[in-house]
């Protein structure tokens, strides 16, 4: 095959992930995306499994999975119907839910606006003609305060809460130099796990203790920690773990 197999080799190496990697996140076996990266499908199972793996594959590596497929198709001869499959699968996907109309449920709904309006109808008119109470005559006057004048403020006023400040750990990171696979950790339960794309919003964990990140291109990301901007803690394309710990810790 030509092409296919070395693209996707070369995106999995820049965002630093390993075989063992893209096997636990797309659940193909390791066989399986060897013999794609290296275009030996001989021992995979059919035309249309391979393209199943090839756009499990692009996603995770974040490639357009309609261009790589196109290229596949060019390459192997299309014997057993699968691009009549594949135009169905994405016709099934596009197409559209169909809106059933109920002809009864719309004569009911107008029967509801027209009540509701006779409604407010009789409501205005009802209102209109009820007589207004003339004003009293007399003016009343409210007798002196002994404490006129001289009101202190209610000891009583809670005052405003103030806010504590957090004292855990609070971990921002900015892709700003690349791409970059980065997989976070807190309490042994991983909350985070995808490419991070140069130039998208920061991201912020935090927690009590501790928190552990795995960057795939270390040098891609800038971090702060705890409002302080680290210095790199690694170089373009290497793969560097590390646990943040409170700066109380470190």
């Amino acid at each position: 095959m030509s092409g296919v197999g070395e693209k996707l080799r070369e995106r999995r190496i820049s965002l630093g992930l390993s075989l063992e990697q893209v096997e636990e996140y797309t659940k193909i076996r390791r066989f399986y995306i060897e013999s794609i990266e290296n275009d030996e499908y001989k021992g995979l199972p059919g035309k249309v499994y391979i393209i199943g793996f090839l756009r499990s594959y692009c996603k995770l590596l974040d490639l357009d999975s309609k261009e790589l497929i196109e290229e596949f198709n060019q390459s192997w001869p299309d014997t057993d119907n699968v691009s009549k499959y594949v135009q169905e699968n994405s016709y099934r996907q596009k197409k559209s839910p169909k809106v059933s109309f109920n002809y009864n449920k719309l004569v009911r709904f107008g029967i509801l606006v027209l009540a509701v309006i006779v409604l407010i109808g009789v409501n205005k008119i009802w209102n209109s003609s009820m007589p207004v109470p003339a004003p009293p005559d007399d003016t009343i006057i409210s007798e002196p305060n002994e404490n006129n004048g001289n009101e202190t403020p209610n000891d009583d006023v809670d005052e405003p809460e103030q806010e504590t400040e957090y004292t855990g750990v609070t971990i921002e990171v900015i892709p700003v130099r690349g791409d970059c696979w980065l997989e976070v950790s807190i309490n042994n339960n991983i909350v985070f796990s995808r490419i991070i794309k140069q130039g998208e919003d920061s991201l912020i964990f935090e927690d009590e203790s501790e928190i552990r990140m795995v960057f795939g291109d270390a040098g891609a990301v800038d971090i702060m920690h705890n409002g302080e901007l680290l210095e790199p803690i690694g170089n373009a394309g290497e793969v560097v773990r590390k646990t943040f710990l409170k700066e109380d810790d470190i």
